[in-house]
């Protein structure tokens, strides 16, 4: 995944990408947490990548 201590360019909320993959806000956290996404360090509200969201999205789908 991305370093978490850049900014990655295409980013979305946790809320947004719970929205788009129709997932818990809390499964959001989860993958992130687990896949170490790259994150905004001190925007709020905190902004994920989008690639490392579907990569983790089309990884944890798949085990379903």
């Amino acid at each position: 995944m991305t370093d978490t201590g850049s900014i990655p360019h295409a980013t979305a909320t946790a809320q947004d990408l719970a929205h788009i993959y129709s997932v818990p806000l809390g499964t959001i956290w989860r993958w992130a947490s687990l896949d170490r996404w790259g994150r905004t360090k001190y925007a709020r509200p905190v902004r994920y990548s989008w690639a490392d969201a579907d990569a983790s999205f089309r990884r944890y789908r798949k085990e379903s």
